[in-house]
């Protein structure tokens, strides 16, 4: 019996250890998601059109052109691969403004939205 109270125990002390680590790792993300957000929105704010190529994992609005193949993207004079091209299908050779996420290490940019033209 003292056995069975044992393990019940450990394994409610192992179930509780396990939740509070995620609450606390899911704060930190959040509050570095805000943090990454404030930052991202006072550098537009500064840069305007421009991008910056902060590696916060915040989505970005950036313009330039897509290349016929869809699969690069030139923005400023700098050419940034495509992970995901079909976002961009039916705007081959054309003037975009997308928001994206950017891999600065690669160059490489993830499409998450296109911009509609104003």
């Amino acid at each position: 019996m003292t056995k069975i109270l044992i393990t019940l125990c450990l394994a409610l002390g192992f179930c509780v250890s396990t939740l509070v680590a995620q609450d606390t790792s899911s704060q930190s993300s959040s509050q570095g998601n805000q943090s990454g957000s404030q930052a991202s929105q006072s550098n537009q704010g500064s840069q305007g059109s421009q991008t910056s190529t902060s590696n916060s994992g915040q989505s970005q609005k950036m313009s330039g052109k897509v290349s016929s193949d869809r699969k690069s993207f030139n923005s400023n004079g700098k050419n940034y691969t495509v992970s995901n091209p079909d976002a961009l299908k039916g705007s081959e050779g054309q003037d975009v403004t997308v928001l994206v996420g950017v891999d600065p290490d690669t160059n490489t940019i993830h499409i998450v939205q296109l911009v509609p033209q104003q």
